[in-house]
C-alpha cells in the first residue's frame, strides 16, 4: 500500500495531540479544577492523572524509532543521531529561552545542564537536586529522552537478534517490572514503590516503558502481533479501556496497567493499517495537523502560559486563563510549521553529509 494512501505515522502522529492535550488540562487547570470539590469523581480522576500522557510518549516514541529504523540502523548510526538532535533540541531550547524572563539564575554550572538535557540524569535520592537548574518544568522528560535516544540502537541490535521465544520472555519480565514497580508514575521521591529506587536515575526507571515500546515494535515489523489485533473492534474496544482506566480512580497503582494498555493500543492501531473508522479519523490532515504540532504543545506549556499572563493579567486575569489553551495550540502549530520543521530540515540537510563521513 502506498505512503499517499496510508502512512502508519500519521495515525500514530494524531495520537500524539490527545496525550499532549491531556498533560496540557493536567498542568493548567486540572488541580484548581479538582480543588473546587465541584467536579464529578470520574472528571476528578480524568484531571489528576494527566500525567500519563507521559508514559504514552515514551512507549510510542520506542515503537515508531524501531517502525522506522529496525533493519536499517547499522551503517547510519551518525544520521540517526543526527536527526534526533533536529527532533527535539531546536524546540526545546527555545522553550528554555523563552523562560529567561520568568526565572532566577543560578550561579555556576547549574543553569547549564539543562541545555545539554542532562539535568533528570542525577538520582533523586542521595543528590541535591537543588543544584540543577528546570527551567521549562516539562524539560525533564526530554533529558530522559536523550538517554532513551542513546540507547537505542543497542536495544534494538540485541532485539534483533532474539527470537520470538526469547522477545516473548523479555516482553513477559517488561510487564512484570512495569507493573509491580509502578515506574510509569514516579516523578519525584514522594511516590516510589521502594526507597531504594530513588538512588536510581530517572532514566533508568523510565525505561522499562520506552524498551516496551521498541519491542512491541519489533513484533510488529516481524508480523507476529495476533490477528485478534486486526478485529475490526479492537481499537474501539482498547480506546475505550483506555478511558475507563484513566476514569476509574486517582491511585498511582492506575499508572501501570494505563501504560500496559497504551502500547496494546499502539500496536492495534498500526495492524488497522487505516481500515477502520478511527483510523481514517485520525488521518484526517486536521487532525495529523495537531499531532505535528503537539511536541510544541508539550513542551511550551510554561513559557507560553508565562507569557499569556504577562501580557493579558493586567487586562483580566479571567480572559488570560480562558485565553491559554487556545493560544497555546495555535502558537504551536504556528511555530511548528515556521520554526520547528524548518530548523529540522536546515540542521539535517547542513549536516547530514558530515554525519555520514563521520559514520
Amino acid at each position: 500500500m502506498s505512503a499517499r494512501k496510508y502512512s502508519l505515522i500519521d495515525e500514530l502522529t494524531s495520537l500524539r495531540f490527545f496525550a499532549a492535550f491531556h498533560v496540557l488540562l493536567f498542568h493548567s487547570g486540572g488541580p484548581a479544577l479538582v480543588s473546587t470539590g465541584k467536579l464529578p469523581w470520574f472528571a476528578e480522576n480524568f484531571f489528576r492523572n494527566g500525567y500519563l500522557g507521559v508514559s504514552f510518549f515514551f512507549i510510542l516514541s520506542g515503537f515508531i524509532l524501531t517502525h522506522v529504523y529496525y533493519g536499517r540502523l547499522r551503517g547510519g548510526v551518525a544520521s540517526y543521531g543526527l536527526a534526533r538532535f533536529a527532533r527535539i533540541y531546536p524546540v526545546t531550547c527555545l522553550s528554555m529561552l523563552l523562560m529567561i524572563p520568568f526565572v532566577e539564575r543560578q550561579p555556576g554550572m547549574a543553569d547549564y545542564w539543562q541545555f545539554m538535557l542532562l539535568h533528570l540524569w542525577p538520582p533523586m535520592q542521595g543528590h541535591n537536586l537543588g543544584n540543577f537548574s528546570n527551567w521549562n518544568m516539562q524539560a525533564w522528560t526530554l533529558s530522559v529522552e536523550l538517554f532513551f535516544y542513546l540507547t537505542f540502537p543497542f536495544i534494538l541490535w540485541r532485539f534483533e537478534a532474539l527470537g520470538s521465544r526469547a522477545l516473548s520472555a523479555v516482553l513477559a519480565v517488561l510487564v512484570l517490572v512495569i507493573a509491580v514497580t509502578r515506574l510509569s508514575e514516579i516523578r519525584d521521591p514522594s511516590n516510589l514503590v521502594h526507597p531504594a529506587l530513588g538512588y536510581i536515575p530517572m532514566p533508568l526507571l523510565k525505561l522499562p516503558e520506552f524498551t516496551y515500546g521498541v519491542l512491541l515494535g519489533v513484533f510488529h515489523r516481524r508480523g507476529t502481533v495476533p490477528a485478534i489485533a486486526r478485529h475490526p473492534l479492537a481499537v474501539p474496544i482498547l480506546l475505550a479501556l483506555c478511558l475507563a482506566i484513566i476514569l476509574s480512580t486517582r491511585s498511582y497503582w492506575v499508572a501501570p496497567p494505563a501504560a500496559l494498555v497504551f502500547g496494546l493500543l499502539i500496536v492495534v492501531i498500526a495492524q488497522d493499517q487505516g481500515e477502520g473508522v478511527i483510523g481514517r479519523w485520525l488521518r484526517k490532515p486536521w487532525m495529523i495537523l495537531l499531532g505535528q504540532a503537539s511536541f510544541c504543545i508539550y513542551i511550551l506549556q510554561l513559557p507560553v502560559n508565562m507569557i499569556v499572563k504577562a501580557l493579558l493579567d493586567p487586562v483580566s486575569p479571567l480572559l488570560a486563563r480562558f485565553a491559554y489553551i487556545p493560544a497555546m495550540i495555535v502558537f504551536s502549530i504556528i511555530l511548528y510549521r515556521y520554526f520547528e520543521e524548518p530548523m529540522r530540515e536546515w540542521i539535517r540537510d547542513r549536516f547530514a553529509p558530515r554525519a555520514a563521513s563521520a559514520a
